[in-house]
This record gives C-alpha cells, structure tokens and sequence, in this order.
C-alpha cells in the first residue's frame, strides 16, 4: 500500500508545486507526501483533487480503470449482459464466466481490494491531519466531508465484495467483514464484522454530511466533488443493502431534491455527458487525461473504437429485453438487428446490440 498512498499525494501536490529538479528529488517518503498535502488548505484540495483522479485512472492492467471497471465486474456476475460472439474479443469474459471472483490469484480481484483501500488510505491522511491545518474552517470542513464520504464509500463497497450481505433480521451482524482502516498505516488490521463495518460506514456519512453544510460545488469538475445531496444519496443506498427502507426512503428524496429527471429523449442520447441534469455524482475526464483502451468506455460503449467492442460489441439478455413492455422509454436503447447502432469503424452488428 505504502506506493500508493504517494502516488496520489505526489499527484495532487505536484499541482501546486514546480517541477524543479530538487523538489523531485526531496519528495522520496509517503510521510513527506502526507506532510506536504497538510501543509496548506490549498495543498489540501490539490490532494483531494488527486482522489477524484484516481477514480478512473489505469491500474495494474488494461482493463482495470478504477471505479468504472469494479462497476462492470459487478454487472457482467449478472444476467442481463452478453457477450454474443464466440470468435470475438474475451476481454473481462472471466467475470463473465464467474471465475475470477473465485480465483485467489486473479489480477483482477487483487485491483479492486486495492483500489479501494489506496482511496481509503489517502482519505485517512485528509481525515487526520485536516485540522491542523492553517486556513479558513469552511475549506476544511469541506475537505474533510469529502475525505470521509470516499472512507465510508469504499468500506461500503468493500464489506459488499468480501464479506456476507447484511441480514437486518440477525443484527448485530457479525460476520466477518473487511478490515476498518481508519488510521494512514502500514500495519496490516484484522477482520472487522460485518456490522462493525456498517456502524463506521453510517458514522463516517452522518459526519460528512454535518460538515458540508453549506458547500456548494463549483468549477467544470463540480460533479466530481461530494456535497450533501450526493452524502444523502450513498446513505440511501447503504440503508438499502441494510433493508432500512424508511431511511433509504428519507435520504433518498432528500438527495434528488433540486435535480429533475431525464426526459425520454435526454434518455436516449447516452450516459456520457456529465452535464446531465439527472446526475448527482460522477467523474468528468478533463481533455488531457486521455481514456486509451483500458477505461470503462472501451469497454461498455457502442462506439469506442477498441478490440472489445469491434468484435465483441454488446447485447442485452434477449428474456430481460422481451420482459420490459414495449410502451417503456428504455426498451429503446436496444436494436433487435443492430441496424441503427452506432458502431466503430469495422464493428460487428449482432442482434439485441
């Protein structure tokens, strides 16, 4: 873990600092990274920058592109995608096929219990040290809700992929969880259960949310950012996964509040637009930071130009597509032939596309 938490803190420091030799070279220890994001509230927010960041770079291999991938490992254990070509591109097919969940040694499942624990790690340093900090309390207030938004986040995904699902009729669960890390360190902790896990999760967001009162996102990557609404939005779907339906209820509607939904015809333009006025939370990819091959779109487009989706392109489970009626806006979504998909340049059109 110690290489992760200063790439991150090197990333967003190096925002607000020279590219002087010298300042390379004294930039050696995660301590040094750690105090020199603590310096400033201004050094800060570069850091917390670098976690909105880390969100969807590359990590140890094509295919692993930070929160977006984990999304789609999720989704293909599912029924509702398929891969419809046999001589096509077998990129990520081996969550498809439910095996990599089941292998100890699979790349993959070693990317996802890092990535979260690289966030969590860099949040701790924020979460920690925030205080001491000079600079006005409503810069620190903000970087500190944000910081443990992202802790309670991660250990929410993490306790849902490594450990039993919560079960509100056998509270307290306990179940062995993941591990509750809440301290930026090196020393490997034990298994927390899995209501352990749940009690700092709640905790982490009801702080959050108290400290970003107030916050109003601004700037092109506002989106990127949390604020009460989107704190309100991960409490809705915790109480959810604990079957708390009157606190996901509550939160729920208190988190869309000021947001509108899609029309039918924003609905069909695609979900890559950030400016959607529907999204409360999600990641703008500025000009420079370039996607390549490895990122979510190559993988779940209809029209990024890549291996996967020239010759494996998309298509929903025929049984989920003839169960949605017909009179429903997303039934539009998919081609029966795939005549009027848009593709890449020699893509493979396939039925249900």
């Amino acid at each position: 873990m110690k290489k992760y938490i200063l790439s991150t803190m090197l990333l967003g420091s190096m925002i607000f600092s020279s590219c002087k030799k010298d300042y390379l070279d004294t930039f050696p220890t995660t301590s040094v990274a750690a105090a020199d994001a603590l310096a400033s509230t201004q050094n800060a927010i570069a850091a917390l920058n670098g976690i909105h960041r880390v969100m969807y770079t590359q990590y140890d291999a094509q295919g692993q592109a930070g929160e977006g991938s984990v999304n789609l490992f999720r989704d293909y254990m599912g029924e509702d995608i398929v891969f419809p070509l046999a001589n096509g591109s077998t990129g990520h097919a081996t969550w498809y096929r439910w095996q990599n969940h089941n292998n100890v040694n699979a790349g993959d499942m070693r990317f996802v219990y890092r990535f979260y624990y690289r966030l969590i790690s860099n949040a701790n340093v924020l979460i920690n040290g925030i205080d001491a900090v000079p600079g006005a309390d409503a810069d620190k207030n903000m970087i500190k809700g944000q910081a443990l938004t992202y802790r309670a986040w991660c250990h929410f995904q993490l306790v849902q992929l490594y450990g039993k699902r919560y079960d509100a009729t056998a509270t307290p669960n306990s179940q062995l969880g993941v591990p509750l890390m809440l301290e930026n360190t090196l020393v490997g902790q034990a298994r927390a259960t899995v209501e352990e896990v749940y009690t700092q999760v709640n905790k982490d967001l009801n702080d959050a949310e108290a400290l970003l009162v107030g916050y109003t996102r601004t700037g092109s990557a506002a989106k990127s950012n949390f604020d009460v609404k989107v704190v309100q939005g991960i409490k809705a779907r915790v109480a959810l996964t604990m079957q708390n339906w009157e606190a996901a209820a509550t939160n729920a509607i208190a988190a869309r509040g000021g947001y509108n939904l899609m029309t039918n015809a924003e609905y069909l333009t695609g979900f890559n637009n950030i400016t959607n006025q529907e999204w409360i939370w999600g990641s703008r990819q500025i000009d420079d930071h370039n996607t390549f091959f490895y990122s979510y779109f190559a993988y779940i487009s209809a029209n990024f130009n890549s291996t996967v989706l020239r010759t494996q392109p998309r298509a929903i489970n025929a049984n989920l597509f003839n169960s949605i009626p017909a009179t429903d806006n997303r039934k539009k979504c998919w081609d029966l032939t795939g005549a009027t998909v848009p593709i890449p340049p020699g893509g493979a059109r396939v039925p249900y596309q």
